[in-house]
């Protein structure tokens, strides 16, 4: 399956929606999605990864996930990691993720 990659913006929310398997193919598309948030002077926002279309992920994501976090982390009050499935939420934990993201 091709994986997509969308993204909705609200005046204080961005949610980064990835479809598909989530790995190093979708780079581009998905450092596009949130390079505005850097830029932003707008109030601090919250950025929400929504994994529930997301059928897999990879190590790649995992570092994608951490070059945002250290792009954009002190631009935003809140990243979260959402609707991951179990067994992609267990691999988030079990790299520690928990403790950088809020996951939900």
């Amino acid at each position: 399956m091709t994986a997509t990659v969308s993204v909705a913006r609200t005046d204080y929310d961005t949610t980064i929606n990835i479809a598909g398997l989530f790995d190093y193919k979708i780079n581009r598309q998905f450092r596009t999605c949130y390079q505005d948030e850097m830029s932003c002077n707008t109030p601090k926002r919250r950025v929400t990864i929504d994994l529930s279309r997301t059928e897999n992920i990879d190590s790649s994501a995992l570092g994608m996930l951490l070059l945002l976090r250290e792009e954009i982390g002190n631009k935003v009050e809140d990243i979260e990691i959402a609707n991951a499935r179990l067994e992609i939420r267990k691999m988030l934990e079990e790299s520690h993720f928990d403790l950088l993201f809020h996951i939900v």
